[in-house]
């Protein structure tokens, strides 16, 4: 939530220099966690359609890129800031039902149904922080005065502040009924589903740059997956003498491969650009196979603060 403070301070014209910043020190270095998975678990490696569509959009994006740069424009106004914005916000949101069920698992909770409330809790926060965005912000993004515009929701501008109204009171009363009862069943998944509503109400409500608010919601998940990870590979260290845990060394590591990707954008921004969407796109599809348990039963042996 610092960042929201951080943002304000910058102003509409320089939040893009704290994006920078939190992109080096929050985004990369969680998705270089992904890839550390992806090597030294050959169980993770299997679904090889994952890396070979990871592998294509990465080449198609980088030839787009450094043969026809002049398409960058409307590729990014599509691609960049309508779908992968919404591809990450429903990755969040993922995360977040995927951390809440270890905590059932964790309390003992067996109710299925349980999960299925949380899907709609989750969904229900963003999609009415994306409602409100659209509703009373100029949903735009500024990039060292590189203007894109998103698409908007056709609300009528004498409509706004009865949409901004409705959707604040929404988003209390889901609140007050989910957690509520999520306090009587299980304390320790309530306190963290209430987090992500303080985080998502701050990000969404308190700001009107979408830079902040992506800076703001995805920061905070980067900090809960890097702990998962950092949970899994000690758990899987524990009880198997060849894995290793994650240690000094992969702070460093995490460190150069963002430093290393974000120079991309000093030599060329259309390549850099580029590249960058291709591998979020591959992290959010490797994450899609890697955190099943269907597919992975070491989850349950090696995720043992959330119990099996």
């Amino acid at each position: 939530m610092s960042f929201l403070p951080l943002g304000g301070l910058a102003g509409p014209s320089r939040s893009w220099m704290v994006y920078v910043a939190f992109n080096v020190l929050f985004n990369l270095p969680h998705q270089y966690c992904t890839w550390v998975r992806v090597v030294r678990e050959p169980v993770v490696r299997r679904p090889g359609h994952v890396w070979r569509v990871g592998a294509f959009l990465l080449l198609a994006f980088a030839l787009v890129a450094l043969v026809r740069a002049d398409l960058l424009g409307p590729t990014n106004e599509a691609l960049l800031v309508n779908f992968m914005t919404y591809w990450g916000l429903w990755h969040l949101v993922a995360q977040h039902i995927g951390i809440s069920s270890l905590l059932r698992r964790r309390g003992g909770e067996k109710d299925a149904r349980g999960r299925r409330r949380d899907q709609v809790f989750f969904g229900l926060l963003f999609a009415l922080g994306v409602v409100r965005m659209h509703a009373a912000t100029a949903l735009e993004l500024n990039v060292a005065g590189n203007v894109s515009h998103m698409w908007r929701l056709p609300i009528p501008r004498e409509g706004q502040p009865w949409v901004v109204g409705a959707a604040v009171a929404l988003f209390a009363f889901a609140c007050a009924w989910h957690l509520g009862r999520a306090f009587r069943e299980n304390p320790e998944r309530a306190k963290f589903q209430a987090l992500v509503a303080a985080n998502t109400f701050g990000a969404f409500f308190l700001t009107n740059d979408i830079l902040v608010t992506t800076i703001a919601v995805t920061s905070f998940h980067n900090i809960h997956y890097v702990g998962l990870v950092r949970e899994y590979q000690s758990g899987r260290a524990a009880a198997d003498g060849s894995a290793r845990a994650l240690g000094w060394g992969d702070v460093g590591l995490a460190l150069a491969y963002s430093l290393a990707l974000n120079g991309t954008l000093l030599f060329s921004l259309a390549a850099g650009q580029v590249m960058l969407v291709a591998l979020v796109a591959l992290h959010y599809l490797a994450d899609g196979r890697i955190w099943r348990f269907r597919e992975d039963p070491s989850l349950r042996r090696y995720l043992h603060a959330y119990g099996s």
